[in-house]
């Protein structure tokens, strides 16, 4: 009799993680990722910034202590950090001979990715139409990155724009990183952070 309740209890825990998973990723999503979540269209960009600033202010994350690499290289999220309510995925497209030309990773909510995910070089608009990413939260892109020269840069909108605003955090290129993806004031942000030794 102990053999079969425990049996039961066992798959009625399974069940239950189950449960509790697939609802985490489907709708406990709090954080307003609508274009109404911002004062307006226009100052959508500033707004994320700021948010990202704010972020910044408050966080114990050690932002740049392990600074850029001086060659300012290849720039690598090793982490990406999901400390939102909703799912967030990362896509690039970056075409170059011997590897895919796309790699998207999905974060559960409050979760983190640990792997490689290269930022892509472009420094200009026919280079980036095959050599971007994008940061969405809950199905909405928030933000569209890509390397230029020696810094990380991004666009709030789709589309390159030759020395658009460095992406907030540690923006130089070059070494390892987390992105860290934070709901501020229930709008989603985020930040580049350089990688902290464990």
């Amino acid at each position: 009799m102990k053999n079969k309740t425990g049996k039961i209890y066992l798959i009625l825990m399974i069940v239950a993680v189950t449960c509790i998973s697939v609802n985490a990723q489907k709708g406990g999503c709090t954080v307003n990722t609508t274009p109404q979540a911002y004062t307006n269209d226009q100052n959508r960009e500033h707004e994320i910034e700021r948010l990202a600033k704010q972020y910044l202010g408050t966080s114990k994350d050690d932002v740049g202590r392990w600074f850029a690499e001086t060659t300012r290289g290849v720039t690598s999220f090793k982490e990406i950090r999901n400390d939102t309510p909703c799912l967030v995925k990362v896509y690039k497209m970056d075409k170059k001979p011997f590897q895919a030309d796309t790699q998207t990773v999905e974060i559960a909510p409050n979760s983190v990715y640990r792997g490689d995910f290269w930022i892509p070089w472009a420094d200009n608009a026919d280079q980036y139409r095959e050599h971007y990413m994008t940061i969405s939260v809950d199905g909405r892109e928030i933000a569209w990155l890509w390397q230029q020269t020696k810094e990380v840069r991004v666009n709030f909108t789709a589309g390159f724009s030759d020395g658009a605003r460095l992406a907030p955090g540690v923006s130089q290129g070059g070494g390892d990183r987390t992105l860290i993806i934070e709901d501020m004031d229930n709008r989603p942000t985020f930040v580049i952070a350089g990688m902290q030794r464990r």
